[in-house]
């Protein structure tokens, strides 16, 4: 069979027309090729890592944190939720007032107007995020503008806390250092080893392992209870700041811990003054004053010096070398009880008791009790509180020390001192973590040593019995005597401390009131420490904070569902 010179001549022409077809083709892709990887090599290249970063961040997210109240019932304080951000791709503007824009976008964003400008001008640089964590009415004010170049459709998984400010400085905040984010204050900062999603080297390739969750010794109801309580008596005494902590003294558990003023974890970044972050629970050192005075009692019940009988006669001062140390009311009540010398807090008797004692003895008890030491609490920014004044070997510093004055302490390390009283003489390490929740499945297992129970024998439990009832008087018969609660015995102590003035030797008219106690006192379930900074218009403690310690310690007898004991 043959074909004509035409049939062979269109069929060449047919064959040519594919080939050139072909060519060109082939040309056009690997015109788009260079196109993609040469020319907008920088923008993929810049969208595609922002894209794998956030799709690692979602499906690799960080641990949660939990309260959990009596019930069993789980309350988040930090999770993940997933944000949308705001982006721009500066060179797919076009025909647009760029100034009218930067404007418009700072009124949506609340962003530096300027500080936009130069990223939506700024045409080498392909892709650049404008705000993370977008509110609703923001993420719909970005779509409505229907500009190219600007938009919303991207989304990131970063830390949210839905309680806000509830336990704040307990849980901390996840913050930005050096690009990273990474848990700054609080749980967040120092349990980031755990809560983080981490990289694992596994050859030939790496693995992720995902943040394992937490559940915090914090019962929110507690918590809110003592927060709000707490705001509401700093602004009525105008006060620079308190701090309640509510521990179980039998196993150092942590059931609250707040300070005033606090913050909104959501909104860290907007905080002028970073002091609001610091946990004055375990950061700040205070001269405790009168609440103090059982520690001294107790070692020299200990040591057999006194019993709660013993007597001394009050003159309303004492001279110790040069000096003179009075009675806080400047009175004088002659025959006194070492338990009257706690309802009373009179320091001329405190003096009497440790004028008894030998120095090297009064030291080992400070160090015993955990005093000029970290508690080793698993919180971040822990300090040690000072007792070098005691090194001197001189009578005053002794003297002074024995009411509270030219030695300072954490009010966690106090709180724990007297859960060692309450709990017959044990002192136990405190902590603020209940428990890990890994893959789902609860750990049982402690994770390490800083969260493992420490006991050690301060006193005998005779001691902590005699003093429990010598507190419990306090309450009964004394300075306590606002926070008597029927069916109960409390045990308690205030204290009312100057401050130290910061321009000369001495001290200011400035004080601290605190309060320390705890109950059912011959059965402890929780003991409370209240400390009220530079409260104005009130004189002692014992008006100022001793009935919220009431309002507290009745709520937890309630709450806990603790029957009545008298």
């Amino acid at each position: 069979m043959s074909y004509s010179r035409t049939t062979r001549k269109k069929f060449g022409q047919r064959v040519n027309a594919l080939i050139i077809l072909t060519y060109l083709l082939g040309v056009l892709i690997c015109g788009r090729l260079f196109f993609l990887s040469v020319i907008r090599h920088d923008f993929y290249l810049a969208k595609a890592n922002i894209q794998q970063s956030l799709a690692d961040a979602q499906m690799f997210s960080r641990g949660d944190i939990f309260l959990e109240n009596r019930q069993g019932e789980f309350y988040p304080l930090a999770i993940n939720k997933a944000w949308p951000l705001a982006y721009v791709e500066p060179k797919k503007i076009k025909n647009t007032d760029l100034v009218i824009l930067a404007r418009t976008l700072s009124s949506i964003l609340k962003i530096d107007e300027n500080s936009l400008l130069n990223k939506i001008s700024d045409k080498n640089d392909p892709f650049e995020i404008l705000k993370h964590e977008l509110s609703a009415e923001e993420a719909e004010a970005i779509k409505n503008l229907h500009i190219d170049g600007i938009g919303t459709q991207m989304e990131e998984n970063l830390r949210y806390y839905p309680a806000k400010n509830l336990a704040c400085h307990v849980v901390g905040f996840l913050g930005y250092q050096d690009d990273q984010r990474v848990g700054q204050y609080g749980v967040e900062e120092f349990y980031n080893d755990i809560l983080t999603t981490q990289k694992v080297d596994a050859n030939p390739s790496k693995e992720l392992k995902e943040g394992e969750d937490l559940v915090l010794t914090v019962d929110p109801n507690i918590q809110l209870f003592i927060e709000e309580g707490l705001e509401k008596i700093a602004k009525n005494y105008n006060a620079a700041g308190g701090t309640v902590i509510v521990m179980d003294p039998r196993n150092g558990k942590i059931m609250a811990m707040a300070n005033y003023p606090d913050f909104d974890p959501n909104e860290y970044s907007e905080v002028k003054d970073f002091d609001i972050f610091i946990n004055s629970a375990v950061s700040s050192v205070f001269e405790p004053g009168s609440v103090f005075k059982p520690i001294m009692m107790s070692i020299a019940l200990d040591q057999g010096i006194v019993s709660p009988a013993s007597t001394y006669y009050d003159e309303g001062f004492v001279k110790i070398g040069g000096y003179t140390i009075y009675n806080a009311t400047k009175q004088a009540f002659g025959t006194q009880t070492m338990t009257q010398v706690l309802e009373k807090s009179l320091n001329t008797g405190i003096v009497y008791v440790e004028k008894l004692l030998k120095q090297s003895v009064i030291t080992k008890y400070f160090q015993d009790y955990g005093f000029g030491k970290k508690t080793s609490i698993d919180l971040p920014g822990e300090t040690n509180g000072n007792i070098i004044n005691l090194e001197s070997g001189r009578d005053i510093n002794f003297a002074t020390a024995a009411f509270g004055q030219g030695i300072a302490v954490t009010p966690i390390q106090l709180i724990r001192a007297i859960g060692a009283i309450a709990n017959k003489g044990e002192l136990v390490k405190p902590t603020i973590i209940e428990r890990v929740i890994k893959d789902d499945k609860i750990q049982e297992e402690v994770m390490d040593a800083s969260t493992s129970t420490s006991v050690q024998q301060v006193i005998s439990i005779d001691t902590a019995n005699r003093l429990t009832a010598m507190l419990v008087s306090v309450t009964e018969n004394g300075t306590g005597k606002r926070a008597k609660i029927p069916g109960y015995w409390i045990a308690l102590k205030t204290g009312t401390a100057q401050i130290p003035a910061a321009d000369k030797k001495g001290y200011s008219e400035e004080t601290i009131h605190s309060v320390v106690g705890f109950a059912p006192a011959y059965d402890a379930r929780f003991a409370i420490l209240i400390k009220l900074d530079r409260p104005q218009g009130v004189r002692f403690a014992e008006t100022s904070i001793t009935p919220f310690f009431r309002d507290i310690a009745e709520y937890l007898l309630n709450y806990l569902e603790i029957p009545s004991e008298r």
